[in-house]
């Protein structure tokens, strides 16, 4: 990409089971999964950032339906990450 030097990887990874799970309430929450996490590269080349959005905080407001799959699928994208790169994560309740 013209003026970016550092590399970046996009990651789009689910589970279908989990996404109906979320869309069973409400179709809306198929925006939201499967989950997507970017690696950024830092400036330096000394390892990355990772990138993610947890899908609790991006399901319609209006229907709290999706919530606790939402939430169930935070603490399995949260542990994911956590075990990839040895920072723990704060598990959040369902």
């Amino acid at each position: 990409m013209y003026g970016v030097t550092q590399r970046v990887l996009r990651l789009i990874f689910g589970n279908p089971i989990i996404a109906f799970t979320m869309m069973r309430d409400d179709l809306t929450a198929g925006l939201f999964a499967p989950v997507e996490v970017l690696l950024v590269e830092h400036d330096n080349g000394d390892g990355c950032t990772v990138a993610y959005n947890l899908p609790s905080a991006m399901v319609a407001a209006e229907d709290p339906a999706p919530l606790p799959a939402a939430r169930a699928l935070d603490n399995r994208l949260n542990a994911l990450i956590s075990g990839a790169t040895g920072v723990p994560m704060p598990a959040r309740k369902e």
